[in-house]
């Protein structure tokens, strides 16, 4: 009959201290190597981004440039861009919809205004100001365009109107030509676009000038679009020469992303935006909240 033996208490050491410290440091960079890797990735989800871009003229009746819509949609056109352009009413009825309109580039080309306050910032819309009107729709402001004489009043809409939208942004990246769109570290507006599904919002951090937005823009849209550059590098030395203002995006863990990113091939892999156009067919109770504007 064979004997059994009682368990030992001594355990084997299987690694010295010298070989634990060295096996926990490789953990942590491996770690932090995959967090940093994972900020830097566009977000997850089934959510595609589709090659459709919208200009918002919200100033088209005022400050008209037809060359701007024409470039920056021979731009997108060229890459296979199935692009829309509206202006004319851009009212509070538009902007409740923007959110169900399936742009994966939204081009706000519209005024933008500090609170009087200097809290946030709010995009105009081009329907006069009625207290009359809306009443009951959270997220609304009155805007005032003061550099005109007499003053015009316009219904303005706030992060919260962003917020409550029905739909959503299938990955868009959303371009807000007005002042201060991303100004200092209000980042409300851009904020609320990205919680409703946008991968990136690009505005200025300043006032700027209407004729400059416009040039700027298309420069950035060069790099962004033709040349493929990431975001980070396509708004690199874009600035209004006349109030020194830059372009800014947030999140700014999305600076190194590129538009090809977002757009995968027919195997699936990320194709460059000129690989695009070879398989994508081209086909032409209202709360009252003063703000100030100046310039665009």
């Amino acid at each position: 009959m064979g004997k059994s033996k009682k368990p030992s208490n001594k355990r084997s050491n299987l690694f010295s201290k010298k070989q634990l410290v060295i096996i926990l440091a490789s953990a942590l960079v491996v770690v932090s190597s995959v967090s940093a890797a994972l900020l830097l990735q566009p977000r997850s989800g089934t959510t595609a981004f589709p090659l459709t871009a919208g200009i918002i003229d919200q100033l088209g009746e005022e400050l008209p440039n037809p060359s701007f819509v024409a470039n920056a949609t021979t731009i997108l056109e060229n890459h296979g861009f199935n692009v829309t352009y509206n202006n004319g009413t851009i009212d509070v009825a538009f902007y409740s919809r923007l959110a169900q309109l399936n742009y994966g580039i939204i081009i706000l080309r519209a005024h933008a205004a500090l609170r009087e306050d200097n809290s946030t910032v709010d995009l105009f819309t081009s329907e006069p100001y009625n207290p009359s009107a809306h009443v009951g729709v959270s997220g609304l402001a009155e805007g005032f365009l003061n550099y005109s004489s007499p003053v015009k009043t316009y219904f303005a809409v706030t992060s919260e109107f962003i917020e409550n939208l029905q739909g959503s942004f299938p990955r868009s990246i959303v371009i807000a030509m007005g002042c201060n769109t991303l100004y200092s570290n209000l980042t409300q507006m851009a904020q609320a676009f990205h919680d409703k599904g946008a991968e990136a919002f690009i505005g200025w951090n300043g006032y700027v000038a209407d004729v400059n937005t416009d040039a700027e823009t298309l420069l950035m849209l060069e790099n962004l679009v033709s040349n493929n550059e990431t975001i980070g590098d396509s708004i690199h030395g874009i600035y209004d020469v006349s109030y020194g203002s830059t372009f800014a995006c947030y999140p700014q863990s999305i600076q190194d992303l590129r538009i090809s990113d977002l757009v995968p091939n027919k195997s699936g892999v990320s194709a460059t935006v000129q690989d695009v156009s070879l398989f994508v067919k081209i086909s032409s109770d209202t709360t009252k909240k003063k703000m100030k504007i100046s310039g665009n």
